[in-house]
């Protein structure tokens, strides 16, 4: 008999199966657990579930295999992976890998309940999508754009200039994508990094409260040096609700590795 639930945790911890349960359950959702690569695959098989949480440690095969198996059956529910070995490098291969988001361990109620409200609300999103086909429910990015998993876009501060398919070096502009600013309670309150900072490619980058106090993490689409940010956007929120691709831009960037960094970013055109 299958079954149907809001998310399935895979793990082999009980205190964290545990912990996310009773997370689960403050935002009225139920929760179901495997503690393998194959128990997650059958009950996979055997039930419904609108979101997946997945540890990249399991006792036989990684997480990474549980999404690479989902991707080859076209499952649509989204994936959130977790880790308490976190890199950069974890990350970006969720990511590239199909994973709706990466949220590493320990994570706190309102990280956890963030993550999960975006993925609950895209996999209805997506539903809709389904039932709706010529419904247009979220702006996707310009096709001259690039974009990192789900979430942030980047794109050259001048002109397009592509080498071979690739951006030239330069100055970027990235920001957040009208898909994930949808899948939040609006945008009350922006928190950006300084000028002059440092970051790696999908380390956290942007923090968005919404209207329900949830602060949501936006990752940076490349490793890059910081060089000026959107005052204005953190004068006025909304206006990444109003015109996230151009004046609602959040960082201009020098990056340092586009080179091999490229090919964990989606051409935007691939999206039309």
């Amino acid at each position: 008999m299958n079954n149907s639930f809001d998310i399935l945790i895979i793990d082999d911890e009980s205190v964290i199966i545990d912990s996310i349960i009773k997370i689960c359950k403050l935002n009225n959702l139920t929760a179901d657990s495997a503690d393998t690569y194959e128990a997650a695959i059958q009950k996979i098989k055997g039930n419904k579930y609108g979101l997946v949480i997945c540890d990249i440690m399991l006792p036989d095969k990684d997480g990474f295999e549980i999404l690479k198996s989902l991707c080859s059956i076209g499952y649509e529910a989204p994936v959130i992976m977790i880790t308490g070995y976190t890199t950069p490098e974890m990350a970006v291969k969720s990511i590239k890998l199909g994973a709706f988001d990466f949220l590493p361990k320990p994570f706190t109620i309102d990280e956890l309940s963030a993550v999960v409200k975006r993925g609950i609300a895209y996999g209805k999103l997506n539903l809709k999508a389904v039932k709706n086909k010529n419904e247009l429910l979220y702006v996707p990015c310009p096709a001259k754009y690039y974009r990192f998993g789900y979430g942030t876009w980047i794109k050259p501060d001048l002109p397009v200039n592509l080498i071979n398919e690739e951006f030239s070096y330069g100055s970027f502009v990235t920001g957040a994508t009208d898909l994930f600013v949808k899948l939040t309670d609006g945008v009350k309150k922006i928190e950006l990094l300084q000028i002059n900072d440092k970051i790696s490619q999908a380390s956290a980058a942007a923090y968005i409260t919404d209207y329900e106090g949830l602060t949501h993490t936006l990752s940076m689409p490349v490793s890059c040096r910081i060089i000026d940010r959107n005052e204005k956007a953190l004068e006025k929120p909304g206006l990444i609700e109003k015109d996230p691709y151009f004046e609602g831009w959040l960082y201009k960037v020098i990056p340092v590795n586009l080179k091999d960094e490229i090919e964990n970013l989606i051409p935007c055109s691939s999206d039309r």
